[in-house]
């Protein structure tokens, strides 16, 4: 099963010459686990079995963690099949090991991330959301867990932005970030605090009915980890790419 959903802004960057950013493509997502209050704990990239690897996102999860003191771990799943008995996982780049459901529910927990309490209930893929993700709600505990959605970078494996990517039918000038997604601002900040990089909310414009995904204008944001998100501006799209709201 495919679960990937493109958008404006990445069809845009992909056809952007000399741009500096990166995110992952395919059925993998680059997580940041946390406890209820937001505080990271580990940092995962998840990825089904189909994904094509790609080497300079591991490179720079791996300096990501590094730098914010963080363990990372890799979690590989079988995306071809409706039900999962175990994946493959590796702590810090250590050779993968295949290991059973409840093993993975331990080694996360040994890591220090909140698991719920009984037996480890089954993964199973569906049409809206895979194995892993349907595991990872059933059986963490108490935890925030957000997606990095797009990285700018400084050089190959150092980071010089997080960007969370929001979309919505609502204009660009009335539009602002939903305080239920400040817990999750609020871990990326962490993280990115720790690189001592800024963390970016970029809003564009997605409407069904006529359909318009149009990023050729985003509203940005800044987020501080304590205080409701910025408004940095408006700025057109080759703006947002040459970090004009960086400056």
């Amino acid at each position: 099963m495919h679960y990937y959903q493109s958008n404006a802004v990445y069809q845009k960057l992909d056809n952007t010459k000399d741009h500096f950013f990166m995110w992952v493509t395919g059925n993998a997502w680059t997580l940041i686990y946390g406890d209820r209050d937001s505080s990271p704990i580990v940092v995962a990239l998840v990825a089904g079995r189909s994904w094509t690897p790609q080497l300079e996102i591991k490179g720079l999860v791996k300096r990501i963690s590094v730098v914010a003191g963080l363990p990372w771990v890799e979690i590989y799943f079988d995306d071809t099949v409706k039900e999962i008995d175990f994946v493959d996982f590796a702590v810090g780049g250590a050779p993968l090991k295949r290991i059973s459901l409840p093993d993975l529910k331990a080694a996360l927990r040994d890591l220090g991330l909140p698991t719920s309490s009984g037996a480890t209930l089954k993964a199973l893929n569906d049409a809206s959301s895979s194995a892993y993700h349907n595991w990872q709600r059933a059986n963490l505990g108490a935890i925030t867990v957000s997606d990095i959605d797009l990285f700018r970078r400084k050089t190959e494996l150092v980071p010089a932005e997080f960007v969370e990517l929001k979309r919505s039918y609502i204009s660009l000038d009335k539009w602002t970030p939903y305080r239920q997604d400040f817990p999750n601002f609020q871990l990326i900040h962490s993280v990115s605090r720790s690189c001592g990089i800024p963390m970016t909310i970029a809003y564009n414009v997605r409407q069904k009915s006529p359909f318009r995904d149009d990023a050729d204008t985003l509203s940005l944001f800044s987020f501080n980890g304590t205080d409701a998100p910025k408004h940095i501006g408006k700025f057109a799209f080759s703006e947002f790419v040459s970090g004009a709201h960086l400056k």
